[in-house]
C-alpha cells in the first residue's frame, strides 16, 4: 500500500505498501515504497533541493547562484551541466558535460532585430565556435518569419542550410508555411476563426468538417476522397468507434469500436473491417489488476492471448502469447532490495540476456547467451547516442546500429542508420526540424535518390519530396491511426490502402488479423519503409526497426521487454507507488495512455485513487473562499482562488498550514498538541440506532491564533462516488474502523454539549461543494454549470443537551474528469460562538 506523511506518521494510498514522508517544511523528504527506500531528498539552508538520491538513477546534486536561479547540476555518473544567464534570467549558456571529453555547449540569444524578448538564435556543438547545430530566428512586427536551419556534422551530406517561412492573414494567424524546395501549405479558416482546410495550391489537403462539444475533430475529408468519421462517448469524451472510408463504402479503410470501463482503462477494441457479418470480427478485450495494470489481452477463445504478470514494484515478471512462434519474455529478475527496479536479466525469444547500467541507471548493454549483444551509449544528459547491435561494442560492421545528435531544446536532430543487408553495409541519414515535422533522409546506399523531404502537414498527411540526380517527384500519403495515434495504414494520392500495421499493447507490431506477432519478412519491410514513406509507428513515435526500439525523443523504450531503457527524470506523482518505477511504460497500462515525450504519461482519463485530505483551516482562508462562493451559477474561478485552494487542499504539513493562519490534524488518531483541535477516533458512544457506525472529533477549546480562532473543519475528497468516498474518508482518515458498507447511507450529525444547561437555539450550517476537475487532475479553470450540490442545510434547533439528527444526503453528477469534493463544518455557529466542551458527532448507516 502507498501512503502519505502528515505531520508524523504515516497514511495509507493505494494498495502497495509505500510512502512519501515530508519534512517540517512541507517539502518531500524521503519516500519508501514496500518498505524499501527508494527516494531521499536533501535542502540547503533557503529550502533549495541539493540533491536527490534515488534507486534508479543513483545520486545528484544541485548548486545556485545567489539569485536562486539553478547553476549547476551533476549526476551519479560525475557529469556536469552548467547553466548561465543574462540579466534577465533567461538562459545563455548550458554546458553538458562540463570538462568532460564529449563535452557540449548549448548557447541561445536573445532580443531579436524588431523582437524585443524573443529569441534571436541557439546552437549546439562541441564548443560555441564549432556549432553541430545553429538556428536563426526572423520576425515581423512581432510574429516569427522564418527559421534558418544549417547543420555541420561529419558524414552527413546536407543542403547548406534550411530555411521554413511563415506568412500571416490581416487577423495574424498563421496562413502559409513554406519549407524548402518552396513547398508551401496554406490555412484556410471559417469565419468564425478555426481551421478549416489546409490546401497545397489549389488543392484541398485536409478539410475538418465536423467538432463536437468536448472539441474533438469527428469528421474530416482527405484529398484522396477517404472520410474520416469519429465518436466519442458524450460524458467522458472517450473516443469510442473510427470510421475511414468513401461516401458510398464510408468504413471500406477503418471500422474500429472501443469500450471503456468506467475509470477509464480500455475494454475492449473491435475492428469490424467495414463487413456487414460479425463473423469476420476481430474483438480484443482486456483484464486488469487491482492497480489497473494490464493482465491480458484476450482476442478471442481461440485466436491469441497475451498474459503479464507483475510484482508490487511494477515490474513486468513475464509477457507471454498462448501462441507459437510468437515473442516471449520470462524469467525477468530484479536487482537487490537498494535497486528494486533495475532489471537484471531475462530471457527473451528463448534467449538469455543479462543488463548492464551505468552509474545513473541507463542500460548500457543486453548481454545475450547466443547471437548478437546490444551496446548502448548515451551523452552527458543521458539521452541515447549510438544502439549498436553486433559482436563487440564499437563494432565496424555491426548487424545494426543507429547513432543520433540533439540540439539546445533536447529535440533530437539527426539519426545516421547503418546495417547489413545480406553482407552489404548500408546507411541513412534523416535530419529532423520542427520536432520532426520536417525531415530530410538520406539514403547513402542508393545512389539513385539524392533524398526525401517529408513533411507532416497534419497529423494524416504527409507530403514527400524526392530529389533524383536529374530530376525530382512530389506525392502525397494520407497516414491512418487507431485511438493510440499509432499508424496503423497508409493510402496513397488515389485513395488505395498500400500498408498496413497493427501493435500489440506494448507496441510490438502485430499481423494484421491481430493473431501472431509480425514475421521477419514483415519486419524487413517496415524498416524499409522507414527511408522510403515514414518512420512512425508505436503512439507516433520512431520506430527504429533494426535495432529494435521505439525512439520516444526523451528517452528510448523496448516494446518487447515493455519496458524503457532509463529511468524517467520526472516522477510525475510521488503518492503513486507505481511511479517510482521510472523505468515502466505508463504505469504499465498501454491501452489507455501514451507518453508523447518520453518524459510525461498522458492519460486520456484521469485514474483516481480514492485518496483524501482533511484539514482546519482558519477563519481568513474561509471568508475569502467564502466571498467568492455566491451559490449556482456564481461559481468561482480557478484563477480567483487558486492561492487559497492551493494552500488549503494541496499541502501536506501542518507548518505550511500555520503559515496561512490554519491548524491542521497531525496523526488523526489522536490530534494531542495541535491548536484548538482535541482528540478523534472510534470511541463512538450513544449511536442514534443499532446498526450505525461513527466517528467524533472533540472541540476542547478556541485557540486565538495570528489569523482568528479556527472556525471550520474542512473535508477534501475526490471521485464520482460521492457517498461511499466520504464516508470512506471519515472512518480511514479518522481512523474510526468498522467496515465500509458499498450501499451509500445518510450522513448524519448529532451536537451535544457537556456545559451545563441547554444549548442555545442555533443553527448548525454545511455546504458541500463539487468543483470539477481538468484532464491533469486540477482543480478545472473553467466551471461550466452549477457545482453547489448541497450548498446550504441547516436545522434551527431549541433547547437540550443533545440536538435532533440533521441528515445532509450528499448527492452529485457526472463530470468528464470527475469531482473534488470539499464539505465545510462550522465549529462557530450563529448564536453559540464558544465551543468549548462541544462535539461534533459523524455517523453514517452501515
Amino acid at each position: 500500500m502507498s501512503s502519505l506523511f502528515f505531520s508524523d506518521r504515516y497514511v495509507a494510498v493505494d494498495a502497495i505498501s509505500g510512502c512519501p514522508l515530508f519534512s517540517v517544511r512541507g517539502q518531500l523528504d524521503k519516500v519508501k515504497v514496500d518498505g524499501t527506500e527508494v527516494a531521499d531528498v536533501n535542502y540547503d539552508s533557503v529550502g533549495e533541493r541539493a540533491s536527490i538520491t534515488e534507486t534508479n538513477s543513483g545520486t545528484t546534486d544541485f548548486d545556485y547562484y545567489s539569485t536562486g536561479w539553478l547553476k549547476q547540476v551533476e549526476d551519479a555518473k560525475s557529469d556536469k551541466t552548467q547553466f548561465e544567464y543574462d540579466a534577465l534570467g533567461r538562459v545563455k549558456e548550458r554546458i553538458d558535460g562540463l570538462n568532460n571529453t564529449n563535452e557540449v555547449t548549448n548557447t541561445w540569444t536573445w532580443d531579436a532585430a524588431g523582437a524585443v524578448g524573443y529569441l534571436a538564435s541557439r546552437s549546439s556543438g562541441p564548443t560555441s565556435s564549432s556549432a553541430e547545430l545553429t538556428e536563426s530566428y526572423a520576425y515581423t512586427d512581432g510574429r516569427l518569419d522564418s527559421i534558418t536551419t544549417s547543420v555541420n556534422v561529419s558524414g552527413f551530406s546536407d543542403n547548406s542550410s534550411y530555411v521554413i517561412d511563415y506568412d500571416y492573414d490581416t487577423y495574424g494567424r498563421l496562413e502559409t508555411i513554406t519549407y524548402p524546395n518552396s513547398i508551401a501549405f496554406d490555412n484556410v479558416y471559417l469565419s468564425t476563426g478555426y481551421l478549416s482546410q489546409v490546401k497545397k495550391g489549389f488543392t484541398v489537403l485536409h478539410e475538418y468538417t465536423d467538432v463536437d462539444a468536448f472539441g474533438n475533430i469527428v469528421g474530416e475529408d482527405y484529398g484522396n476522397g477517404l472520410e474520416t468519421a469519429r465518436d466519442h462517448d458524450p460524458e467522458t469524451g472517450l473516443l469510442t468507434s473510427i470510421e475511414t472510408g468513401t461516401t458510398g463504402m464510408p468504413n471500406s479503410v477503418q471500422d474500429l469500436l472501443y469500450a471503456w470501463r468506467t475509470n477509464g482503462t480500455l475494454l475492449s477494441r473491435t475492428n469490424e473491417k467495414g463487413t456487414a457479418t460479425t463473423s469476420d470480427d476481430l474483438i480484443e478485450t482486456f483484464d486488469y489488476d487491482a492497480l489497473n495494470r494490464l493482465e491480458e489481452a484476450e482476442t478471442g477463445a481461440s485466436v491469441r492471448t497475451l498474459t503479464n504478470t507483475y510484482d508490487d514494484h511494477g515490474n513486468l515478471l513475464s509477457k507471454l502469447s498462448d501462441v507459437t512462434g510468437d515473442l516471449d519474455v520470462t524469467s525477468y529478475s530484479y536487482g537487490t532490495s537498494t535497486k528494486p527496479h533495475r532489471l537484471d536479466s531475462a530471457t527473451i525469444a528463448g534467449i538469455s540476456n543479462t543488463f548492464s547500467y551505468d552509474a545513473a541507471g541507463n542500460v548500457t548493454q543486453y548481454n545475450a547467451a547466443s547471437g548478437d549483444d546490444t551496446f548502448i551509449n548515451y551523452d552527458e544528459a543521458s539521452r541515447v547516442t549510438e544502439i549498436l547491435v553486433g559482436d563487440v561494442a564499437g563494432d565496424t560492421t555491426p548487424t545494426a546500429r543507429d547513432r543520433f545528435w540533439y540540439g539546445p531544446d533536447g529535440q533530437r536532430f539527426l539519426r545516421e542508420a547503418t546495417w547489413d543487408d545480406g553482407g552489404t553495409l548500408k546507411t541513412s541519414w534523416t535530419l529532423y526540424l520542427l520536432g520532426g515535422t520536417f525531415e530530410e533522409v538520406h539514403p547513402d546506399h542508393d545512389s539513385s535518390v539524392n533524398y526525401r523531404q517529408r513533411v507532416l502537414v497534419t497529423s494524416n498527411v504527409q507530403h514527400q519530396y524526392t530529389k533524383y540526380p536529374s530530376s525530382s517527384t512530389a506525392s502525397i500519403d494520407y497516414l491512418h491511426r487507431d485511438h493510440l495515434g499509432n499508424v496503423v495504414g497508409r493510402s496513397n494520392e488515389s485513395g488505395t490502402v498500400v500498408s498496413s500495421v497493427d501493435f500489440d499493447p506494448f507496441g510490438l507490431q502485430r499481423g494484421t488479423q491481430w493473431d501472431r506477432d509480425a514475421t521477419s519478412g514483415e519486419m524487413d519491410g517496415f524498416a524499409d519503409d522507414d527511408d522510403t514513406f515514414t518512420g512512425r509507428g508505436f503512439t507516433d513515435h520512431e520506430m527504429l526497426n533494426r535495432t529494435g526500439f521505439v525512439h520516444m525523443n526523451g528517452r528510448v523504450f523496448d516494446a518487447r521487454i515493455g519496458r524503457f531503457i532509463q529511468p524517467d527524470p520526472i516522477v510525475g506523482n510521488p503518492i503513486n507507488s507505481q511511479n517510482h518505477n521510472r523505468y515502466s511504460y505508463v504505469l504499465n497500462t498501454p491501452l489507455s495512455a501514451t507518453d508523447p515525450s518520453g518524459l510525461d504519461i498522458e492519460f486520456f482519463f484521469r485514474i483516481r485513487p480514492r485518496s483524501w485530505r482533511w484539514y482546519t483551516p482558519g477563519r481568513r482562508n474561509f471568508r475569502a473562499v467564502n466571498r467568492n462562493s455566491q451559490g449556482p451559477g456564481r461559481a468561482p474561478t480557478f484563477e480567483t482562488v487558486s492561492g487559497i485552494l492551493d494552500r488549503l487542499f494541496n499541502i501536506y504539513s501542518c507548518v505550511q498550514l500555520a503559515k496561512v493562519g490554519a491548524s491542521c490534524i497531525g496523526g488523526l488518531g489522536g490530534a494531542a498538541g495541535i491548536p484548538g483541535v482535541g482528540s478523534s477516533g472510534s470511541g463512538v458512544t450513544g449511536l442514534p440506532e443499532e446498526g450505525w457506525e461513527g466517528i467524533i472529533l472533540n472541540i476542547d477549546e478556541e485557540d486565538d491564533q495570528e489569523n482568528g480562532p479556527i472556525t471550520s473543519v474542512i473535508i477534501v475528497g475526490q471521485g464520482d462516488e460521492v457517498d461511499d468516498q466520504i464516508w470512506t474518508m471519515l472512518s480511514t482518515i479518522l481512523q474510526a474502523g468498522g467496515s465500509i458498507s458499498e450501499d451509500a447511507g445518510d450522513i448524519v450529525l448529532v451536537e451535544t454539549s457537556s456545559q451545563a444547561g441547554p444549548l442555545p437555539t442555533h443553527a448548525w450550517q454545511f455546504e458541500v461543494l463539487a468543483w470539477p476537475l481538468d484532464s491533469d487532475g486540477e482543480l478545472a479553470a473553467v466551471v461550466a454549470g452549477p457545482m453547489w450540490f448541497e450548498r446550504i442545510r441547516y436545522t434551527t434547533f431549541t433547547g437540550g443537551n443533545t440536538r435532533p439528527n440533521f441528515v445532509l444526503q450528499a448527492t452529485g453528477g457526472p463530470s468528464e474528469y470527475g469531482y473534488r469534493w470539499f464539505i465545510k463544518i462550522p465549529l462557530t455557529s450563529a448564536g453559540h460562538d464558544n465551543n468549548t466542551g462541544q462535539t461534533l458527532s459523524i455517523y453514517r448507516r452501515n
